[in-house]
């Protein structure tokens, strides 16, 4: 902006306009930046199931699924990790490359199979 300040100072005005243009623009992509800069998806092993959480901008979508009929799977068709149970299901991994997605297939089969699986909670599914 102060370069375009300078030169519009000597006579060359129509310089401003596209530098305001352009510092509006940068601003703009900041502000998509800064809004998805904590996307993140979490899941945690409960002893009566699973909790997915999925921070996607400013919105925060949480479910929990039963360890009844628990399904995860690496899904062919989007190559995402399924997840399943009593008619839910969820769709985590966007933010893994593929070998880290059955990497993390396996290493949540295991947490699941070490966890106490004596109670079981109401699949549900909760926006904030």
């Amino acid at each position: 902006m102060a370069v375009a300040l300078a030169w519009a100072w000597h006579g060359n005005w129509p310089i401003l306009p596209f530098a305001i243009l352009e510092c509006f623009s940068l601003g703009l992509a900041f502000m998509f930046y800064c809004r998805h800069a904590q996307d993140r998806e979490r899941v945690v092993v409960t002893p009566s199931g699973l909790q997915v959480d999925d921070h996607s901008g400013s919105k925060v979508v949480r479910l929990r699924f039963c360890r009844i009929g628990l399904r995860v799977v690496l899904d062919e068709a989007t190559g995402l990790i399924a997840i399943h149970s009593q008619g839910q299901g969820s769709y985590i991994g966007r933010f893994l490359t593929r070998p880290q997605r059955e990497q993390f297939v396996k290493d949540l089969r295991l947490a699941l199979k070490q966890q106490d699986n004596s109670v079981c909670c109401q699949a549900s599914g909760v926006g904030i």
